[in-house]
Parts: C-alpha cells; structure tokens; sequence
C-alpha cells in the first residue's frame, strides 16, 4: 500500500477529478498522490518528536518508542550525518512503576519510562552491533565500540 492511501482528497479536487476526462483523471490522480506522498515523506521527515500514550505500562511503551526509532546507517559523511533527524519519545502521562524485575540480591527494581528506554537502547545498540557487516566490526573494532558505550557508566562493585 503506498503513501498516498492515507492522504485526504478535498471534496472539490474530487469534483475536478470526476468532470476530468478518464485520461485526464488518472493522470491528475496521479499527480495528487505524487503531490501528497512527497508532502506526508517531507512532514514525517521533520517530525523530531514522538508522544507516546504509555497505557497500562509505561516501561513497555518506552521500550517500542525507541526500538520503533531504530535506524542503521552506515554514512560515513558529516553532510550526511547532519541530514538526520533525531527523534525524541515523551510519555504523555506519568505512571508509577507497575511492574518489577527480581535483582540477584532479592530486591526489586521497579520498571518505568525511564527504565523502558534503558532497555530499549541497549536493544537497539545490539541490533546496530548485529547489523554491521563483518569487514566493519572487527573484534578489534567491536572491543572499541562497547568500551566507548560503557566509558561514561560507573564501574563499581556491588555492596
């Protein structure tokens, strides 16, 4: 199904299309679908911000927020690089933590927006690991990658 499937037609450009010719029409139609596909492809490519309803779970909802944004790319130069736009997921209402996962030690971490995108990051960091030809992810070059994705965590044995 293409784009333009999803564009609305204004009722008198739907009267123009009908007094058109049969040639004529499709070929109006056409354009009209070209002219909305292009519109529909330029808003959704500067659209920078996502609103997520979270639901019933927020950490679920955070998580597909940023896996659904995932996008691999192997450009390389900084005209292209600039070029994308960063998306950025916000939850439309506040939910405590509703569900909990069972840490080592006994205790619980309770699971929200802000731990759904942990997750979803790390998801995502994982499918850009597996996605990487191997003639770009050395072993080498893999060692480097998650050394400079971990530097700004915190080392620090637990208590």
């Amino acid at each position: 199904m293409s784009l333009g499937a999803f564009i609305y037609i204004n009722p008198r450009i739907q009267n123009w299309l009908n007094l058109a010719q049969p040639g004529e029409q499709a070929t109006a139609r056409t354009q009209l679908q070209r002219l909305g596909n292009k519109a529909l492809k330029e808003h959704i490519s500067h659209t920078r911000e996502v609103l997520v309803d979270t639901v019933w779970s927020s950490h679920a909802a955070a998580v597909a927020a940023i896996v659904s944004t995932f996008n691999y790319s192997l450009k390389t130069k900084k005209e292209a690089i600039k070029k994308q736009t960063p998306i950025s997921d916000k939850p439309l209402n506040k939910q405590p933590g509703q569900l909990s996962i069972k840490k080592a030690d006994g205790k619980h971490i309770g699971l929200d927006w802000s731990t759904g995108l942990v997750f979803g990051q790390a998801q995502n960091l994982a499918r850009e690991l597996m996605e990487t030809p191997a003639n770009l992810m050395t072993p080498t070059l893999f060692c480097e990658r998650i050394k400079k994705e971990f530097q700004r965590m915190k080392n620090e044995p637990p208590a």
